[in-house]
């Protein structure tokens, strides 16, 4: 069922609880994964390996983009939240 499948999305649930998306936004690939890794971690959740994570962030509709030739790689339309995002979400709930 829908709600199985959204209950079992523990990428799904990083990104909700830990990320912003939107155009124009990135993320290093070594920072989302370090960040990631960490989250399941803290859960006691298995690890996700980087070859299942590249087609489950494609399917979620992310796009990969390399600086240069020899440059960093990132995931775009999705960037790691920070604490300055949560003070302004914060501020934008209380008006």
């Amino acid at each position: 069922t829908e709600g199985y499948r959204k209950e079992e999305d523990i990428l799904g649930g990083f990104i909700e609880e830990e990320c912003i998306l939107g155009d124009g936004v990135m993320v290093t690939k070594e920072a989302f994964r370090g960040a990631l890794r960490m989250w399941l971690e803290a859960r006691e959740y298995r690890p996700i390996s980087d070859r299942a994570l590249k087609p489950d962030m494609l399917r979620k509709g992310f796009t990969e983009h390399r600086d240069g030739t020899a440059g960093v790689w990132h995931w775009c339309g999705v960037k790691l939240r920070t604490r300055w995002d949560v003070v302004v979400d914060d501020a934008k709930v209380r008006r």
